[in-house]
């Protein structure tokens, strides 16, 4: 195969790879946050609502620990898609500006301050990533208490068997982030080596 003459090709090259992935990511995690979010709203009401017969069913220290969690997710939710969404918004702003190059030179100080960025937002993603599954591993255990006590509980709370849709879609989410949590992790390396590239290219 033949080298390319572009500059910028081992560049776009690298974008592309991270712009690929996160748009993986961002199409497939809307869809379960919105499935969990539901019912952690849906859950959330129900027990406040016969909260005094749930606490003597299951427990004080549970109820408390899955309202706060709860409550947490529900906050962390709508950051986490934020920040991937602005962060394939900034690689968009890359790859159109790469497009449009006709002089390296150029655009070289404006490529630099956007990688810097984009190398800023995708370390922020990772913090939220990491943040959120810290706490699915803390509603999973609760919620499996909760579905413990389901014989006597579904004698009072006709809702109860969502506790157990919620803890399908936690663990599904917990897998699906983990695995983005790797490919994040990744990317902070492809970002330092793409604002290298652009380094050299400067210094070619």
């Amino acid at each position: 195969m033949p080298q390319s003459n572009d500059p910028f090709a081992p560049v776009k090259e690298t974008v592309d790879k991270i712009h690929k992935s996160l748009s993986r990511i961002a199409k497939t995690l809307p869809k379960i946050l919105k499935n969990l979010t539901g019912f952690l709203r849906n859950l959330i009401k129900a027990i406040k609502q016969g909260l005094a017969q749930f606490i003597a069913t299951v427990g004080k220290h549970v109820v408390d620990g899955f309202l706060k969690v709860g409550d947490n997710l529900l906050k962390q939710a709508e950051p986490l898609l934020a920040d991937l969404k602005l962060t394939l918004a900034s690689l968009d702003k890359v790859i159109a500006l790469l497009a449009k190059a006709a002089n390296p030179a150029a655009i070289l100080a404006r490529l630099k301050a956007l990688f810097k960025k984009i190398a800023g937002m995708i370390a922020g993603l990772l913090a939220k990533i990491v943040a959120f599954i810290a706490s699915l591993n803390v509603i999973a255990p609760v919620l499996a208490t909760i579905e413990s006590f389901r014989t006597v509980l579904q004698l009072m709370f006709k809702w109860i068997g969502q506790v157990s849709g919620l803890l399908s879609v936690v663990k599904t989410l917990r897998s699906l982030l983990k695995k983005a949590l790797s490919a994040v992790k990744s990317h902070i390396k492809d970002t330092a080596e793409a604002i290298r590239k652009v380094g050299q290219i400067a210094t070619a």
